[in-house]
């Protein structure tokens, strides 16, 4: 059995809200940098993750999807970038090294993994 959508909404999004966090309290952990803007992107992430989950089970749905693209997307992007600050929108700019894309990668086969699986439950 699998866990319901809205207890994976609640589990991911909590844990992408902490990861936020934990970059505004130590952006220097170890050798991983975690930049302002990395941090509010994880923290609004998880607060997305965690409204979706009160949602209609449809939503819900949606949410998951819509959260795993997103994620996928920045992640798979981090990849092909040659520098990790390369990164920029308009005036926002990221360092998505190593660590960052895999974490990004990760989250968002998590969230298709659940999207994937809520799909048979009508």
């Amino acid at each position: 059995s699998i866990w319901p959508m809205k207890q994976a909404l609640n589990v991911l999004g909590t844990l992408l809200f902490l990861l936020g966090v934990f970059g505004y309290i130590y952006p220097d952990w170890h050798s991983v940098q975690f930049t302002n803007n990395e941090n509010l992107f994880h923290v609004l992430m998880g607060v997305g993750a965690v409204f979706g989950a009160n949602l209609s089970a449809s939503s819900r749905k949606n949410a998951l999807l819509i959260l795993s693209l997103i994620l996928l997307a920045i992640g798979i992007y981090g990849f092909t970038l040659k520098h990790p600050t390369d990164f920029r929108l308009k005036n926002v700019t990221a360092q998505l090294d190593l660590i960052d894309n895999v974490i990004h990668v990760l989250f968002g086969l998590s969230f298709a993994w659940f999207w994937l699986q809520s799909r048979d439950n009508k």
